[in-house]
């Protein structure tokens, strides 16, 4: 949680004292210091950044334009961690956000990241507004926050009370360029990459359940079934018991809420993999895992990944890249990668699974049978 420090007291008015402007405008910064310091208190780790446009689907985050040495932003919605709200879009009175990069250029020097930040001052504004000359002064009626552009390296504090990154740039042979597969901080599933992620992970977790139900159903059904059948039979078991307790959980709820809870749908349903699979008695396992390796290659559906045999280390690094990873509201795309690249594998493997025979032939099950 970032909470900054109340920087504004309600001015302390007396009948008769000599009023000035410096008077409304204390009162008035220590209104804003007081709705910014609720706003924050209600604004965690992992609730700020961009707001969904209104359609409800869309990033209020106009898709940024790197225009020779100078990025140029023309819309953002959203709220800082110390809960300032940024509402921004290029008008007549209302200026594209840009930043030039030139300088920064020759201070960088070499290769690397780096990430565009907006940053919003609540007591920093601007003059918006159609001019009104009704009060002889010929003056814009409004006052807004404008937003102002920085660029940070990875390894700087990418957020505080009044800023959060926007925009990934790669700096290569001098020159910027921006990676659209970067996923910035946003209050809930919106925007073209988390849906993306949203979506495919969703459908990938259906193609799972479904295909954990034939299985369950077809070694349910036999009366000769081997071990290792017994084995996949109870650790797909729960993979249903997760889906059937959660599916509609990540279909109706989760959309709504910070991309961190689907990141820890997935990170359970990995660590249940996980548990089963080191519950298993060694022998049943290490038999378990010679199958695997012995009956299981091909191609996954979504990336492709070429799959010579799915080994124990194979396994258990798909599911470890999802548990050892950490979630950074500022920059969550390699989390998702890893976990819908789990889904794309545990879809390929339980394909594979639903053609086997698990049937024991006399007592003696081959392991090694294709």
């Amino acid at each position: 949680m970032f909470l900054p420090e109340i920087k504004y007291n309600f001015v302390n008015w007396r009948d008769g004292m000599k009023i000035t402007q410096k008077h409304f405008t204390e009162n008035d910064f220590a209104a804003k210091d007081a709705i910014r310091d609720i706003a924050a208190i209600h604004t965690t780790n992992f609730s700020y950044g961009l707001l969904s446009a209104d359609d409800g689907m869309t990033s209020a985050l106009s898709a940024p334009i790197l225009a020779g040495d100078v990025i140029q932003i023309t819309e953002c919605r959203g709220i800082t961690p110390g809960g300032v709200r940024i509402e921004w879009k290029s008008l007549k009175d209302h200026p594209v956000l840009s930043l030039s990069l030139l300088d920064y250029k020759f201070k960088l020097g070499s290769a690397g990241v780096f990430y565009v930040v907006i940053k919003a001052d609540p007591f920093k504004t601007v003059e918006v507004g159609e001019y009104t000359g009704d009060d002889g002064l010929n003056r814009r009626p409004y006052l807004a926050v404008k937003p102002t552009l920085d660029l940070l390296s990875m390894h700087d504090m990418l957020s505080d009370a009044y800023s959060f990154p926007i925009c990934r740039l790669r700096f290569e042979n001098q020159r910027f360029s921006i990676d659209h597969e970067y996923i910035p901080p946003s209050v809930n599933i919106h925007g073209e990459g988390l849906l993306w992620y949203y979506e495919s992970c969703g459908t990938l977790l259906n193609n799972i359940q479904q295909l954990a139900v034939q299985i369950v159903r077809k070694i349910g059904g036999m009366q000769n079934r081997s071990s290792v059948a017994v084995d996949i039979h109870r650790i797909l078991e729960k993979v249903l018991i997760h889906c059937a307790e959660s599916m509609d959980y990540y279909r109706i709820v989760v959309k709504e809420l910070s991309p961190v809870y689907m990141a820890e749908y997935f990170m359970r349903l990995a660590r249940m993999f996980r548990i089963s699979f080191d519950c298993l008695p060694e022998t049943n396992a290490a038999v378990l895992f010679n199958y695997f390796q012995n009956t299981i290659a091909g191609t996954t559906g979504v990336f492709k990944t070429p799959v010579s045999a799915a080994s124990k280390s194979l396994i258990d690094s798909m599911i470890d890249n999802v548990l050892i990873s950490q979630y950074s509201h500022n920059d969550s795309t390699m989390l998702f990668d890893s976990i819908v690249r789990f889904l794309d594998f545990m879809d390929f493997f339980l394909q594979k699974l639903i053609t086997l025979n698990y049937a024991d032939n006399k007592g003696s099950w081959d392991i090694y049978a294709k």
